[in-house]
């Protein structure tokens, strides 16, 4: 039983219920738990009665309540017979089992004449049978009984209660006790204090019914006269009188007690002129006030809807196992073959194909990037044929069918042509543009010709597209949401202001401000040789680029130096991981410190003299005339800096100076050390340090801290900053939303003080909080990545006399020695400073940036390693001063690749290499060098490829600017537009050039669609997820705990309770068993690598198939003869529950790809893109959140492909008219358009005049006369 929309509500008036883990193994100690079985767990029950049979779905549920509640601390309340109270409810769900038994039959049905005419069924096809037999379950008395008795077998106490669970609870519950159920109408009960609402992923939302009344500023009188007069299970609300509005209704009553609240709010003249039934909700009040419920007669086992159901679908199974044991004898031989290497010398067996799938000899074989398995592709849950399909009486299934089955969701590929159907069923969304697919009739040229299709029995590869023609027309649905102009509450803005009142220029002429001019300086012929200085000068000529280059250990094996000595790999891997492993150590180590100093001296008078500078340094106060401010845009902005400068701060400083105490144990020294040991002195005070520690440690650590500790200061700098700087001003807002809605008094002081603090205020306006933040941010088990220079990085390797020799030998072949010559550390490092930064990262670490390729690894030509160089100091001279030449002209600079700067980032698993990106120019990206000398950014790829995506109005104003940019008509352009969303990733379509006339005819329209599902590509970071989750479950020892277990008891860091010192005592506990899950040599690592690399591996793909669409490639460079333009809308949003957005991350890859390819990339306002037509240009209708229905062409789209088919005919419109189509612009009552009239009054040359027969609802007469004659025409 629920309230209907009351938990939805809650959480509307800003109420943050308090979250908590199920543990495996709660404590027995603590409030009595009462659970509500049905209430919480019925999805468990359902699927495990359903599939299952009666015994095994009693472990599955009880395994499920162990999870909840403790056998010696907890009470199971178990549902008896229906209530009379409750009969309208009970009939409901009765005609709806009977409409899910019904629709299984017709779907079996189906999926029957498929089986007998051999024909492969579709696994949606089972899918949906099983989805019906779910639907029609009814959980039976004698299965009630069953597991009541298994349970008191296991020593829970059980309540099978005479009707419904709550009334029981309400019945037996005392204030101090804890309800667990997803039932909202438990609050209402006078007796219930507190509320446990199971959620997905092992989670509990506590609601303290005392502060839901105190947020919803109500009584608890007038919240059960709430749930009384809302929708439930026992009386219907008045029509049109929800939750939302009765609560207005009931806030303004005088607080009574709830039967004199009802009668008062069935006198409130609004409720009387809508109670046109005269409701009294007598029933209502019976059951949540008097918990008085008479019980009707118990369903026996005759009565379960869905018996023959089942059997008749494990009867099918069984007939399309037995007829399908070829497919099944294939599989394993296939299996046999590729577990067991054939013998060369022998000719290989033939391979049989079963009758249902033709074999095919010319198909090439499946690669593991392009096919993947059906579990990996399914965007639905896994068909339950592992498990015996059998009734709650125990219907057995044939074991054949079930083994078949498994075999389908096996995660191992070893039928490609199977795997391929499984993956393009899920991948892929079908397109309702029409029933069938055709083959293109279209003579396509040969510059923009489409990928070729397989011909005979195959199926399309992973994220193809699809070509279509609309000759179908689908009929008119029962029930869609049919879309309507509305009049806006705000005007739009107008796109084209800027673009009217700007002065007519070129569009490829930059429109931005230039920055500030920095001075070129000239240098001496010595600091020219100088490497600082020209480290320096290339970093101002060219941007840094992070390359992401493998792991650390293959990076290792492969180096020159290395490759063929183990013990010199050994102590090269030994170096960095022990020095990434210490700066996590101390990075974690000072989290905590500055953590429970926070928490000592926050304490009612815990703040002292001197505390408060400390603080300040820390993090700096909180100016909100400057966090108002707006930034500057990215490309306006100086260089960005290089990534080992160290920072200059005092915030720096002091946290780097603490870092180095906590590395060496030395007391610091400097401008802040009068304040460095009044913080050192303050935490021995507060008995949060021991010197012994520190000195113990300082033992333990033979490497210098201070270059690895910059850059761990850096790290820490950006998250106080962001704890206690944005944070503030986050909860400032949230606060103040509070503050207007009435859930905080107006005497709450929620403004910034300017005299305190920033981390006084975040604590401050952090207690005003329901939901608490954490009051500092702990590193995880896994170690951040730390960047280290070349200078730190040779100091680091002379510790170790093994790599020291390897140095040595590296000299004294430089400079051509003798082989017995010596060599001092002070040699090394002058030998050093005149060697091309780089060397000693390409001689010991990796073979990036080095000339000898024969150790590399297959395949390798597509990474960073062919185009990664090292540049001698005379080279690096020599390039500096021809790009500072007076007549240097960037439209003929064409160098790519990158150039080794010596420094690497790594956090012991994986290596980055630091380098200048060669292709870029920062004269040009900054626009330091005459105007007339900068080449046009929309095209050019000097000025960078990762950043600029201007919008359409912006890039095309004048037919000169379509000549311009692609060179050719715009007849002659292809245009692919792109629509990015969260469920589906992409919903692209595609406009072809006209390719003339065959044979005197017009070729029909084709249509390029393709729409990517999220949960496809999400399969590689699920499969990851899942392997975690299995293999944190597992006791680390025989008696010991798991991962899951010890993470899940840790006191938590938010909320009320929350206590970093318990929490560091706590994890004290576990510290070694945490670090070595987590350890770089572990599996935990290794698979997180490998699902990165498989998301970008889907990403890779996705592009692929958008280039394909019109004849391109992600794998070579656009042809001089292809002229395509690329829109894509321009609409950014986050996700903050289930699966995080894509479309931030893989617009910054698709952008930066296709542009470094030579394609055009252009962003598109998004508006009305998925409301209207492409085709008539009127208003569709909704059938489903993704499904919408022209009812004028009679046609059904996927929502993003048709708002991908608008953004292509917004492009194809600039091309031609150099405007928006006026389908896609916003319109008011008077049938004015602002954003057409806008640009149109600009102009001298469009005056307006009279018209008549206007083509589109709405259009002025001088918006018509001066753009309607213009409306594009779309390629045929």
């Amino acid at each position: 039983m629920s309230i209907l929309g009351l938990w939805k509500f809650i959480k509307q008036k800003l109420f943050d219920p308090v979250q908590k883990h199920e543990r495996s193994d709660p404590t027995p100690t603590g409030p009595l738990r009462r659970l509500d079985l049905l209430g919480s767990l019925y999805p468990i029950i359902r699927n495990a009665y359903t599939f299952h049979p009666v015994e095994v779905a009693h472990g599955i549920v009880e395994k499920a309540i162990r999870r909840l509640v403790n056998p010696t601390n907890s009470v199971v309340y178990i549902d008896g017979a229906p209530s009379a109270e409750k009969q309208g409810t009970h009939q409901n769900r009765k005609s709806t089992r009977e409409k899910a038994v019904a629709k299984g039959q017709q779907e079996l049905k189906k999926l029957e004449q498929r089986v007998q005419s051999d024909s492969r069924p579709r696994k949606q096809q089972f899918l949906s049978v099983e989805k019906s037999i779910r639907q029609s379950f009814l959980w039976l008395p004698s299965a009630r009984d069953s597991l009541a008795g298994y349970l008191e077998s296991k020593n829970y106490t059980v309540v099978v209660c005479p009707t419904e669970a709550d009334v029981q609870i309400a019945r037996d519950c005392q204030p101090t006790d804890v309800v667990i159920s997803g039932d909202s109408d438990l609050l209402l009960y006078s007796k219930i204090n507190t509320v446990w609402r199971p959620m997905r992923r092992n989670q509990l939302l506590c609601y303290d019914v005392e502060q839901v009344v105190k947020t919803l500023g109500i009584s608890k009188q007038q919240l059960m006269a709430l749930g009384i007069v809302s929708r439930n299970d026992y009386t219907r609300n008045i029509p049109s009188l929800g939750c939302a509005t009765n609560y207005g209704v009931i806030k303004n009553l005088k607080d009574q007690d709830v039967e004199t609240l009802v009668k008062a709010y069935l006198s409130d003249e609004r409720v009387v002129a809508k109670n046109t039934k005269e409701e009294t909700f007598n029933t209502s009040i019976r059951v949540f006030l008097k918990e008085l419920q008479t019980p009707l007669p118990p369903l026996d086992d005759s009565s379960l809807p869905s018996k023959e159901l089942m059997d008749a679908y494990s009867r099918v199974k069984r007939q399309y196992a037995e007829k399908h044991v070829a497919i099944q004898e294939n599989t394993e031989r296939r299996k046999r073959t590729i577990d067991t290497p054939p013998d060369r010398s022998q000719p290989a067996p033939a391979m049989t194909a079963p009758e249902s799938l033709p074999a095919t000899s010319s198909d090439p074989p499946a690669t593991e990037t392009e096919v993947h398995t059906a579990s990996q592709m399914s965007t639905s849950t896994d068909l339950p044929a592992d498990t015996p399909m059998a009734s709650q009486s125990s219907v057995s299934v044939d074991p054949l069918a079930d083994t078949f089955m498994a075999s389908q969701s096996s995660s191992t590929s070893v039928d490609p042509l199977a795997d391929a159907l499984m993956a393009s069923q899920s991948s892929i969304d079908p397109l309702p543009t029409d029933t069938t697919t055709q083959e293109s009739q279209t003579a396509l040229s040969a510059t923009h010709k489409a990928q070729p299709r397989r011909e005979g029995n195959c199926f399309w590869p992973r994220y193809s597209h699809r070509d279509r023609t609309r000759k179908i027309v689908h009929e008119k649905p029962e029930c869609f949401k049919q879309y309507a102009w509305k009049p806006w509450k705000v005007a739009p803005t107008t796109p084209q202001a800027s673009a009217s009142t700007a002065p007519q220029a070129s569009a490829l002429t930059p429109q931005k401000p230039k920055p500030r001019p920095r001075g070129q300086g000239t240098a001496s012929e010595g600091e020219n040789m100088s490497k600082v200085s020209l480290y320096r000068r290339m970093g101002r000529q060219h941007p840094f680029a992070t390359l992401r280059i493998g792991t650390l250990k293959a990076n290792v094996h492969r180096a020159p130096r290395t490759h063929n000595d183990t013990e010199l790999e050994a102590e090269v891997m030994k170096c960095l991981r022990e020095v990434t492993h210490h700066a996590a150590d101390t990075k974690r180590a000072f989290q905590r410190l500055v953590g429970q100093f926070i928490e000592c001296i926050m304490k009612p008078e815990g703040l002292k003299e001197g505390d408060r500078d400390i603080l300040d340094l820390l993090c700096p106060r909180v100016v909100v005339a400057e966090l108002n401010q707006d930034q500057p845009e990215g490309d306006t902005m100086e260089p960005d800096e290089d990534p080992t400068k160290e920072d200059n701060s005092d915030q720096a400083q002091f946290i780097k100076s603490m870092l180095l105490f906590i590395w060496n144990g030395k007391t610091p020294y400097g401008k802040l050390q009068d304040n460095l040991v009044k913080f050192i002195n303050r935490i021995q005070e507060l008995g949060l340090w021991e010197q012994q520690v520190v000195e113990a440690w300082a033992k333990a650590r033979e490497y210098p801290g201070s270059s690895f500790l910059s850059s761990v200061s850096q790290q820490l700098c950006l998250e106080f900053k962001g704890i206690y700087r944005r944070g503030t001003l986050e909860m400032t807002k949230q606060l103040e939303t509070k503050k207007k809605k009435g859930v905080l008094s107006d005497k709450t002081d929620i403004a910034i003080d300017d005299n305190v603090s920033a981390i006084e205020n975040f604590i401050r306006l952090n207690r005003l909080n329901n939901n608490r933040r954490k009051i500092v941010s702990l590193t995880g088990n896994k170690n951040p990545m730390i960047t280290i220079s070349e200078s730190d990085l040779l100091q680091l390797l002379l510790k170790s006399t093994k790599i020291k020799t390897s140095l040595e030998k590296m000299v004294r072949e430089s400079e051509n020695m003798e082989s017995k010559a010596k060599v001092t550390r002070q040699k090394i490092e002058t030998w050093l400073g005149g060697v091309p930064p780089g060397t000693v990262v390409s001689a010991l670490i990796t073979d990036t940036g080095n000339e000898v390729k024969a150790m590399r690894r297959p395949g390798i030509g597509k990474s960073f390693c062919n185009v990664t160089k090292t540049m001698s100091l005379q080279d690096m001279s020599d390039h500096i001063a021809r790009l500072q030449a007076t007549g240097f002209d960037p439209n003929s600079y064409s160098e790519r690749g990158y150039v080794m700067t010596g420094s690497i980032r790594t956090n012991g698993f994986k290596l980055q290499v630091i380098a200048w990106k060669i292709r870029e120019l920062q004269s040009v990206r900054y626009r330091r060098l005459p105007q007339e000398l900068l080449p046009p950014r929309i095209t050019s790829q000097v000025g960078g490829t990762d950043y600029f995506m201007s919008e359409i109005r912006n890039v095309i104003k004048t037919p000169q600017d379509v000549q311009d940019i692609w060179g050719c008509p715009a007849k002659d352009i292809a245009i692919i537009g792109i629509d990015l969303g969260q469920a589906y990733v992409v919903g692209a379509s595609a406009l072809l050039p006209d390719s003339g006339d065959q044979g005197g005819e017009a070729s029909p329209k084709v249509y390029h669609n393709l729409s990517v599902n999220q949960k496809a590509v999400y399969q590689p970071t699920f499969k990851y997820r899942d392997w975690l989750n299995k293999v944190k479950n597992k006791p680390l020892s025989e008696s010991g705990p798991s991962i899951t277990e010890i993470e899940s008891s840790m006191p938590p860091l938010r909320g009320d309770s929350a206590s970093l010192t318990e929490y560091v005592e706590y994890r004290a506990e576990f510290e070694q068993q945490l670090t070595n899950f987590y350890s770089p040599d572990g599996k935990a690592s290794k698979n997180a690598w490998d699902a990165e690399r498989a998301r970008e591996a889907e990403y890779s793909l996705i592009t692929e198939r958008l280039l394909n669409m019109v004849g391109g490639s992600a794998g070579r460079l656009r042809r001089p003869e292809q002229k395509v333009a690329i829109g894509i809308g321009l609409s950014r949003f986050s996700s903050h529950i289930r699966l995080s957005s894509l479309d931030s991350s893989f617009t910054s890859y698709f952008v930066q790809k296709v542009r470094s390819l030579g394609y055009i990339v252009i962003g598109v306002n998004e508006y009305y893109t998925s409301k209207r037509c492409p085709e008539c240009h009127q208003f569709v209708g909704q059938m489903e959140i993704r499904r919408l229905y022209c009812s004028n062409c009679k046609v059904k789209f996927h929502r993003d492909v048709m708002a991908g088919e608008n953004i292509a005919n917004i492009v194809q419109s600039y091309l031609v008219h150099q405007r928006r189509p006026l389908y896609l612009q916003p319109y008011d009552a008077d049938g004015n358009y602002p954003w057409e009239l806008t640009a149109t009054s600009s102009s001298s040359d469009q005056a307006s005049s009279s018209t008549s027969g206007n083509q589109e609802k709405g259009i002025s007469k001088r918006a018509a006369s001066a753009v309607l004659e213009k409306e594009p025409v779309k390629h045929q």
